[in-house]
């Protein structure tokens, strides 16, 4: 279980993970299974797998190279709703975003922050980006 636990931390489930961090203080507490906790425990486990199956499609979706011929604020406004609900679309939306029409100064801010989301780190990635999208116009 506790595996599981970190394995849906990394991928985004922080959810499952909490769920999973309840469920094991209730084992470890001589608890019984609890049918209500053990069907909370499914449904967060299908969402996680839907959002990762859904990350997995979009890679196969993303191109090797993306030619630089958008403007980056309408793809910032999808990335930032992708980001705040820790969504795998926002990996090939950022792609993306470093692909448009950008300066190499934002280039570079943006290859500092990638780090972060490939790390699946959603919150800590919007964090830094949403400062750099004010300081660009790209946030309305």
């Amino acid at each position: 279980m506790h595996i599981l636990k970190a394995v849906a931390a990394q991928a985004g489930g922080t959810q499952l993970a909490q769920l999973l961090l309840e469920y094991e203080g209730n084992l470890k507490a001589g608890g019984n299974l609890d049918n209500a906790l053990l069907s909370d425990l499914q449904k967060k486990y299908r969402l996680l797998d839907a959002q990762l199956q859904e990350w997995i499609s979009a890679q196969d979706r993303t191109p090797a190279v993306i030619e630089p011929t958008t403007l980056p604020a309408p793809i910032y406004r999808k990335l930032e709703i992708l980001l705040s609900e820790s969504r795998f679309g926002a990996i090939p939306q950022f792609r993306m975003l470093q692909g448009a029409l950008i300066t190499a100064e934002v280039a570079a801010e943006l290859s500092r922050i990638a780090p972060l989301l490939d790390d699946l780190n959603f919150e800590e990635t919007l964090k830094h980006l949403r400062p750099i999208a004010f300081a660009h116009g790209w946030k309305d």
